[in-house]
């Protein structure tokens, strides 16, 4: 992770000891200065599924000790999603790569009226770890916060207050998938917060993909409204949703 200044010669400076190093797609800012970040990390195909990959990416928000210096640090925290099929957060499981392919919360976050619970996990904070480089990822794992299917791009709803942050998931990017129910096709989802400076909130699915419409990349607000999604499957190509009252999106 590295900041630069906006003039020129521009200053570059590396603040992965406060930030971590992960594998960080998209990057956003919120009324407070914190920064939400979602990371693009492949898992583990499974031996049984050999065409779905196991959950390896998390969603990270960044509370900076100063909004202005991040050279500062702060903490890193990551989304723990609690599950609807048994007590405690959806985790990551190093030694079950086919159970977690096809588990029943990958399932259920994937199922269109589900809404979970969430909060967000400090997993690192320069004030108690110091300001050494550190891999998010890992630590993410060891704290129990949830993995996703390759999040790509996060952005708040323009009208929201920073109260509502949708974000896609690029899922197996393999037609092949035996996850098509688990997010294998890629989906949209959408964390509410009464703030964005909450430490919990609700998520629930907006748009799940399918394998005609998958592999979603970048995301990008249309109006206060619609959702603009870039899809990146060897041919690029571009839908547009209608956000509505209903949970699904309507694809255009």
């Amino acid at each position: 992770m590295w900041q630069a200044t906006a003039d020129f010669p521009s200053a570059v400076e590396n603040i992965s000891g406060a930030l971590g190093r992960g594998g960080y797609e998209g990057i956003q800012a919120d009324s407070h200065g914190n920064l939400w970040i979602v990371e693009d990390v492949g898992g583990t195909s499974g031996t049984i599924n050999t065409h779905a990959r196991q959950p390896n990416s998390f969603v990270y928000r960044f509370v900076p000790k100063s909004p202005h210096d991040l050279r500062m640090g702060g903490k890193l925290q990551a989304l723990q999603i609690f599950s609807r099929a048994h007590s405690g957060p959806i985790v990551f499981h190093a030694d079950n790569v086919d159970g977690d392919i096809l588990s029943q919360d990958m399932k259920d976050l994937h199922t269109y009226g589900n809404v979970f619970n969430t909060r967000w996990v400090t997993i690192h904070d320069t004030d108690v770890d110091g300001n050494s480089p550190f891999d998010a990822n890992a630590l993410a794992k060891a704290a129990g916060t949830t993995p996703l299917k390759r999040p790509e791009n996060g952005q708040f709803r323009p009208g929201s207050g920073f109260r509502e942050f949708f974000f896609d998931e690029t899922g197996d990017t393999n037609s092949l998938t035996e996850a098509a129910d688990h997010g294998g096709f890629g989906a949209i989802l959408k964390l509410t917060q009464v703030s964005p400076a909450a430490d919990t909130g609700k998520l629930s699915l907006f748009y799940k993909g399918d394998v005609v419409h998958s592999s979603l990349d970048n995301i990008a607000f249309w109006s206060g409204h619609e959702l603009v999604a870039v899809e990146d499957a060897y041919a690029t190509q571009c839908a547009r949703f209608r956000l509505s009252l209903r949970p699904e999106g309507e694809l255009r």
